[in-house]
């Protein structure tokens, strides 16, 4: 019953998704698949983290069942046309399973990788996502409840261990967590075995999950996969927000205003570049390039929208999490422009403090 999840998501991102994967980041090859080499066991070690505790492995239980296995037939084309789409979705998910640590294992990888942090941060957001997706297929092809889930999770420990570099290891504090693992508490052990005495108690717990599993199972039906379903804000905050707020110390659960906040951000700065973006693909001519050039100072100013008091430590980590590959996106479509003659003299005054004053944020 134990599948390997670490391969089965090296093999669904290797090959030419690292290339577009790269080119989204603006990062070299070598530096993308060492990130994404130390990205993927710890996400998988984040989750197992998660699902640690009875509540935490209810929650990515419920997560996994809206999961749509579809995504991972083209997970190509979802990153080339719906990668913001990811990014939206991952960067919750990676609060609820990383916490206050996040920071520090984006510092990590990207020293390893030799990448821009804000690289990693993106690169972390978009494979989150498809791992609960390829999890979440996983659970239905097995039909597994609650806790052969959590089970299946917690078999992936010499896995993970073995691809996780020792320096991220110490940045998520995994090790310690194995070894607590290796002495269950009395909360974990209780219900296996300090009741065994009482059969009809331990009996009824898993049908109660098994309820619990098939009702998501129902929905899904209804139309409309994982990524559509979790978009919206009050989904996004069902992500597992609520009941969060001690899984690791000194991090707490954003508010629904702070969720609120880092959502309006996101859309504000993917519109802004989108608007710089398409003004930069549109230059044809000096004239054309004139009226680029007022577009983008313009949008300099919209950047000024985006308030970082409102959103929360993991809100303001989603945002930054993003700029890497919106930077790529901006100085993409910007090299493209300079190549017709004298149009780098009229864009650059305006492109130039763009840029800038997004690197910032």
């Amino acid at each position: 019953m134990s599948a390997n999840i670490l391969e089965i998501a090296k093999g669904a991102l290797g090959g030419p998704v690292i290339d577009q994967l790269g080119g989204l980041l603006g990062e070299n090859r070598e530096g993308t698949q060492s990130a994404l080499d130390s990205a993927l066991p710890s996400i998988l070690g984040g989750l197992m983290q998660t699902a640690s505790t009875s509540e935490g492995a209810a929650s990515l239980s419920r997560m996994a069942d809206e999961a749509d296995g579809g995504l991972l037939d083209n997970i190509g084309g979802l990153i080339s046309n719906n990668s913001g789409m990811l990014t939206t979705l991952g960067g919750p998910l990676l609060g609820m399973i990383f916490g206050g640590k996040q920071s520090g294992l984006v510092s990590t990888i990207a020293r390893l990788a030799g990448i821009r942090g804000g690289s990693v941060g993106t690169l972390l957001q978009i494979a989150a996502p498809l791992i609960m997706s390829m999890l979440g297929k996983k659970k239905k092809e097995l039909s597994l409840n609650t806790d052969q889930f959590r089970t299946m999770l917690m078999d992936q420990k010499d896995h993970v261990t073995g691809a996780m570099h020792p320096d991220v290891s110490q940045s998520l504090g995994f090790g310690s967590f194995l070894n607590a693992q290796a002495e269950p508490s009395a909360e974990d052990v209780a219900p296996m075995h300090t009741h065994s005495g009482a059969g009809h108690t331990t009996s009824n717990a898993p049908a109660a999950h098994s309820n619990t599993d098939s009702a998501p199972a129902a929905h899904s039906n209804e139309g409309g996969g994982f990524l559509k379903r979790l978009l919206p804000l009050a989904v996004v905050a069902a992500l597992g927000y609520i009941g969060y707020t001690q899984f690791f110390s000194g991090s707490s659960a954003p508010s629904a205003t702070q969720i609120e906040a880092t959502q309006t951000s996101i859309t504000s700065l993917k519109d802004s570049v989108g608007s710089v973006t398409s003004s930069l693909s549109g230059i044809t001519d000096l004239d054309s390039a004139k009226t680029a050039a007022e577009s983008i100072t313009a949008a300099t100013g919209s950047l000024g929208d985006i308030n970082f008091d409102d959103m929360g430590d993991a809100g303001k980590q989603q945002v930054t999490g993003m700029l890497g590959g919106l930077v790529a996106g901006v100085e993409k479509a910007l090299e493209t422009a300079y190549q017709i003659p004298g149009v780098q003299a009229v864009i650059e005054p305006a492109v130039g403090p763009y840029l800038e004053k997004l690197r910032g944020l």
